[in-house]
């Protein structure tokens, strides 16, 4: 899990919002899975959760894996 400031994740669609602080915040946390499918192929779910009370505040999977944050940043900007 990574801490990111909210300015690092300014392309993700519109500032990100936290339903249960009811508050936009400054940091969030940023954290990856990656596997396999039944084919071999490499996907990936990344999910940003509020840093204050650990809410889920988006989740996004994708075809391909996650090395580093730059990587789960451009993966949520697209």
């Amino acid at each position: 899990m990574v801490i990111v400031s909210s300015h690092q994740l300014k392309n993700v669609s519109g500032p990100l919002f936290c339903e249960t602080c009811s508050q936009l915040s400054d940091q969030f946390n940023v954290w990856w899975t990656d596997g396999k499918n039944d084919d071999g192929l490499d996907y990936c779910s990344i999910h940003v959760e509020c840093a204050t009370c650990h809410n889920e505040v988006l989740h996004k999977s994708a075809v391909g894996d996650i090395h580093n944050l730059d990587d789960a940043i451009n993966v949520l900007s697209q």
